[in-house]
C-alpha cells in the first residue's frame, strides 16, 4: 500500500500553509477589490426598481381611472405602495387632468422610493409628455428632492428643466467627455440613452461640438435610435457646412442613409412638438439636401452620360426650381454611373426601360412642368402639369425613352422681329443662344 509520502511524491504535490497563505495575501490588491466593488455598485444601481419597471402596470392605472371616472376625491384612493411604485414608471403622456389625478395620489402616498421611477418616466417619455404633464412632473420631483436633501438626486435638478437636456449636453462638452456617458449624471445604465430626454443632450452636444467626426456622429445616433433626433442633429450640421459653404460628402451620405432621401417628404416630416424654429431649421436642410442630391445627378448625367457643358451649367444655376427629378435609361447605363451615386438615391430617382438604346432622358420636376432632356438629343421638351406627356413622365413604367418625346410639338420659344414669344409647353432646339431664351421662358413661365 502506498502512504501519504508515497503519494505526494508520485502526484509531485508538496503543500506549505504558509505559501499558499502569503500568496492569498498578495492576490487581494486593495486597489482591485475597490475597483470590483465599485463596478458592482454601478451594476446595483443600473438594475435597481427593474423589477417594477418591467411589471405591466397598466391594469393599475386602468383601476385608478375607474375611481377619476367617478369623481372619487384622490386623498381616498388607496393604492398599495407596491403598486404606485410601478405607476410611477408609467406616468400617461397626454390627458392632463387624469395625469394629475395620478401625480396626487403618488404625493399623498409619497416615499422615496417613488423618485427613481418618476425619473425614469420623464427621462424616457421626454418629449412626448404634454407640457403641462411635464411641468407636473418635473414640479413634484423639485419638491421631494429638495425636501430629503438627498445628495444623490440635487445635482440632477438643474437638468430637469426646459433647457436643461441642453445644458448637459454643453458640459460634456465643455468637460471633454464622450457623450455616449450623458446617462451616468442620472445613474442609470447606458443603454438608456435611447430615452426622448437625450435627444436634447445630443442636440446641444453636436451643436456645440467643435470637431464632429461624422463616424463619431453616426455611432452616437445609433445609440439613440430616434429618427427626431436623427433630424435634429444632422439638419444643424447641414446648414453649418452651408453657411461655411464646405459641406463633405460623408454628410449628404449620412443624411441619406439616417433621414432619408429629401424628396420623399414623408422622410423629413418634424413631429408635432417640433418647434416652430427647429420644423425651419428641418426644411432648410432638406432643402440644401435636395439641391446637393439634385445637382449631382445633373453632373454625373451631364458628364458621365453625354458630355454637354453648356447644358450642365444652365441647370446648375436653375437647380433650386428643381422639386423632384427622374433618369430613364438602359440597364447599361444604369451600371455606368452606379459608382458615382449612392445606391438609395440611384435607386428611387434612376428607372430602367426596357429599350437597349443609348438614349436617356432626364426629367426635370418643378411646381407646373416636366422638363425633358435627352442625352442623345438636341432638344428640351416642356409638359405642364396635367397634360398625357406630363403624366407618361412620371409613369415609371415607359417602354423606350423616345416615348418622352411629342415629335410634332411646336417651339418654346419664338422669335420674330427681335421679340420673343413664350408658349406654355413646347420643346427648344440647343442651338444659337439658347440659354438666353430659355432662361427668359424660366423666369415668365416658372419663377413667376
Amino acid at each position: 500500500m502506498f502512504d501519504n509520502k508515497d503519494i505526494k511524491k508520485a502526484l509531485d504535490f508538496h503543500f506549505r500553509a504558509t505559501f499558499y497563505s502569503q500568496n492569498a495575501i498578495d492576490l487581494l490588491d486593495n486597489k482591485v477589490v475597490l475597483s470590483n466593488i465599485e463596478r458592482i455598485q454601478k451594476i446595483q444601481t443600473s438594475i435597481e426598481g427593474a423589477d417594477v419597471e418591467t411589471e405591466d402596470a397598466t391594469s393599475i392605472i386602468e383601476e385608478i381611472r375607474v375611481s377619476y371616472n367617478l369623481g372619487l376625491d384622490p386623498d381616498k384612493v388607496d393604492v398599495s405602495t407596491r403598486f404606485l411604485r410601478a405607476v410611477c414608471f408609467c406616468i400617461p403622456t397626454k390627458d392632463f387632468s387624469f395625469a394629475s389625478y395620478l401625480l396626487k395620489i403618488i404625493e399623498n402616498n409619497w416615499i422615496s422610493i417613488f423618485t427613481r421611477g418618476l425619473i425614469h418616466s420623464l427621462l424616457r417619455d421626454w418629449t412626448m409628455f404634454e407640457l403641462d404633464i411635464r411641468t407636473s412632473l418635473v414640479t413634484l420631483l423639485d419638491k421631494y428632492i429638495k425636501k430629503t436633501g438627498s445628495e444623490k438626486y440635487m445635482s440632477l435638478l438643474p437638468y430637469l428643466t426646459v433647457n436643461g437636456g441642453y445644458q448637459l449636453g454643453y458640459s460634456i462638452v465643455n468637460t471633454n467627455k464622450d457623450v455616449s456617458t450623458c446617462c451616468d449624471t442620472f445613474r442609470i445604465s447606458r443603454n438608456r440613452i435611447a430615452y426622448t430626454y437625450f435627444s436634447d443632450v445630443l442636440t446641444g452636444y453636436f451643436e456645440h461640438s467643435k470637431d464632429c467626426d461624422l463616424k463619431y456622429v453616426e455611432k452616437i445616433l445609433s445609440l439613440h435610435n430616434n429618427s427626431y433626433t436623427d433630424k435634429r442633429v444632422i439638419s444643424r450640421l447641414l446648414v453649418n457646412a452651408w453657411k461655411k459653404k464646405n459641406i463633405p460628402t460623408d454628410l449628404y451620405d449620412l443624411a441619406v442613409k439616417r433621414i432619408g432621401d429629401p424628396s420623399i417628404g414623408s422622410k423629413w416630416v418634424a413631429p408635432e412638438y417640433t418647434t416652430r424654429e427647429e420644423r425651419s431649421l428641418i426644411e432648410e436642410a432638406k432643402r440644401i439636401m435636395h439641391v446637393a442630391i439634385s445637382s449631382k445627378f445633373i453632373r454625373v448625367f451631364f458628364n458621365s452620360l453625354c458630355q454637354d457643358s453648356a447644358r450642365l451649367k444652365f441647370w446648375l444655376e436653375h437647380v433650386d426650381y428643381i422639386e423632384d427629378f427622374i433618369v430613364y435609361g438602359s440597364e447599361v447605363s444604369r451600371s455606368s454611373i452606379s459608382y458615382k451615386l449612392d445606391p438609395r438615391v440611384l435607386n428611387r430617382h434612376f428607372k430602367v426601360v426596357t429599350s437597349r438604346n443609348e438614349n436617356c432622358a432626364l426629367v426635370l420636376f418643378t411646381t407646373d412642368y416636366a422638363l425633358v432632356e435627352f442625352s442623345l438629343s438636341g432638344a428640351l421638351y416642356a409638359y405642364k402639369k396635367d397634360s398625357n406627356l406630363y403624366n407618361l413622365t412620371v409613369n415609371r413604367r415607359i417602354e423606350k425613352v423616345d416615348d418622352l418625346k411629342l415629335g410634332f410639338l411646336g417651339n418654346l420659344v419664338d422669335t420674330e422681329d427681335g421679340h420673343m414669344y413664350m408658349h406654355e409647353e413646347g420643346r427648344m432646339v440647343h442651338i444659337g443662344n439658347w440659354p438666353y431664351r430659355l432662361d427668359r421662358w424660366f423666369r415668365k413661365m416658372i419663377k413667376k
